[in-house]
């Protein structure tokens, strides 16, 4: 059992580290993406002018969907590989001695709760803010009735919206997962100080009923 368990989880903790490595390169290859076409809406080198800018609206919601996905599933894959440690454990031999994964450390648990709203600003700020920056770039061409810059505008603004609520979506998804595995570390930090003061307790109790023993023979 313990094999097994060792095994889901190597192939678990494998997962979270290559679904972080392509979290970061589709947020890489959207700033990229984003500032190029911007960059090439402000030189004005296309014949469509700063419509072109419209396209960063389009990208950001594409970004903002794989990113939150990634984050949602590497959550998930973190409680995973929590009840993973429960089965390892139980098949140890030396039980007394404390094995706790990254996923499910004190560290991490203080890691997460300080720096959630961290990692939502910054995704908010590199995603949603050039899409936002090209919404304004572009205004000036708004009119009525509606072009098809106007309607691209428009679906631009809706994208945004739909970036930010998908972003912050997954933000509370995955503080939901992280309060719930604090709470249980918590708890379980405290049956553990309970179950070694209970056994502090008793072994005191022996050895005092040991030493009152020996005073009675010494007597």
């Amino acid at each position: 059992m313990s094999t097994t368990a060792q095994c889901y989880y190597t192939a678990a903790r494998d997962e979270v580290l290559l679904r972080l490595r392509l979290r970061d390169q589709v947020l890489l290859a959207y700033t990229v993406a984003g500032s190029s076409v911007i960059g090439l809406s402000l030189s004005d080198i296309t014949s469509i002018g700063n419509t072109v800018a419209l396209i960063v609206p389009f990208l950001a919601v594409g970004a903002s969907i794989l990113i939150s996905a990634h984050s949602i599933a590497i959550t998930h894959l973190g409680s995973y590989t929590v009840k993973l440690k429960d089965a390892i454990d139980s098949c140890r031999v030396h039980k007394e001695v404390a094995v706790e994964p990254w996923d499910y450390s004190e560290v991490y648990m203080y890691y997460s709760e300080k720096n959630s709203g961290k990692r939502l600003s910054g995704h908010i700020f590199v995603i949603c803010i050039p899409a936002i920056f090209s919404l304004i770039v572009t205004f000036d061409q708004v009119v009525y009735p509606f072009t098809l810059h106007s309607v691209l505008w428009l679906c631009g603004v809706c994208l945004v919206v739909w970036s930010l609520y998908v972003l912050a979506n997954a933000h509370i998804v995955r503080k939901r997962e992280i309060d719930s595995r604090v709470h249980t570390y918590e708890l379980k930090k405290q049956r553990d100080e309970a179950e070694r003061n209970s056994k502090k307790a008793v072994k005191d109790a022996l050895e005092a009923e040991k030493n009152n023993k020996q005073l009675i023979e010494d007597a």
